[in-house]
């Protein structure tokens, strides 16, 4: 593991379906990176077991991306929730109002 003082990132191996990857990444971010590359590698294990036969790895591989992009696609089309605040806000605004001339 080698440090670059600089700009504080970090030199780090990672082993995805049995092969190792020499990587760069901020110190910050090293644990986020390690997280990841184990649920790639149980997810393969996950496609493995469900495809035992003339499945190489570059096979589950596509499988693993397709299942994580498929994955980020959904969490990005549910972040658009700006109107949906927004109507909150002004739906709890006007139940304010309501309790403050009625409560009293």
């Amino acid at each position: 593991m080698k440090v670059n003082a600089m700009n504080d990132e970090l030199g780090i191996q990672v082993n995805i379906g049995g092969k190792v990857y020499k990587l760069r990444c901020k110190r910050s971010e090293e644990q986020l990176y390690r997280i990841a590359v184990r649920q790639i590698n149980d997810k393969i294990l996950q496609y493995r077991s469900v495809y035992t036969k003339g499945v190489e790895l570059n096979d589950l591989l596509a499988m693993v991306s397709l299942h994580f992009s498929l994955r980020s696609v959904k969490i990005e089309k549910n972040e658009d929730i700006e109107p949906v605040f927004e109507k909150l806000e002004g739906l709890n605004f006007d139940l304010m109002e309501f309790i403050g001339e009625n409560g009293q």
